[in-house]
């Protein structure tokens, strides 16, 4: 993006700011227009909620995950949520860097758990955070290529609860 800006002498500070500030406002308005939902599945987050602590890390902006758990009514849900900061070193710092999954880690006062998600950046930072990875193989998904080999591979969360040993160290 910087080699971009600068052949058409566009301030890359400043076209950041603006690329994050509408990213924001896209997904939130395609939030508010139903354009952007959760999965299906996510009822499940509820019954793991009650039975274990749960964290969210994504590479999304903070803003905006925060703005959909507001929106979808899961807020409550997550001991630790983190998004990247709207900086070029909050992109950076995004999956499969572990900046973020260990930042959540220490608020949850653990080194273990499972990190669970649906692409291969997600698998990478779960094994180099030392977390057991399951891979949601969604069917957007059913043609992906993983470059490492999660702990386990499920088509929906709501089979997350039944796979042995997990379930009680979700």
């Amino acid at each position: 993006m910087r080699r971009v800006c600068a052949g058409y002498d566009i301030d890359f500070e400043a076209f950041w700011v603006r690329r994050e500030t509408n990213a924001f406002t896209l997904q939130r308005e395609m939030m508010k227009r139903g354009e952007r939902v959760p999965y299906d599945d996510c009822v499940v987050l509820e019954q793991l909620a009650e039975q274990h602590t749960l964290g969210l890390v994504s590479s999304n902006q903070h803003a905006t995950v925060k703005e959909m758990l507001t929106q979808f009514g899961l807020a409550d849900l997550f001991e630790t949520v983190y998004g990247r900061t709207p900086t070029v070193e909050g992109f950076v710092r995004t999956k499969p860097e572990t900046h973020y999954v260990e930042q959540a880690m220490a608020d949850l006062g653990t080194v273990e758990g499972v990190y669970v998600g649906d692409s291969a950046c997600d698998v990478q930072a779960a094994h180099a955070a030392g977390l057991d990875a399951v891979f949601i193989r969604r069917s957007h998904r059913e043609e992906y290529t993983l470059p490492e080999e999660p702990a386990h591979e499920i088509h929906t969360l709501a089979s997350l609860p039944t796979i042995p040993g997990i379930a009680s160290s979700v």
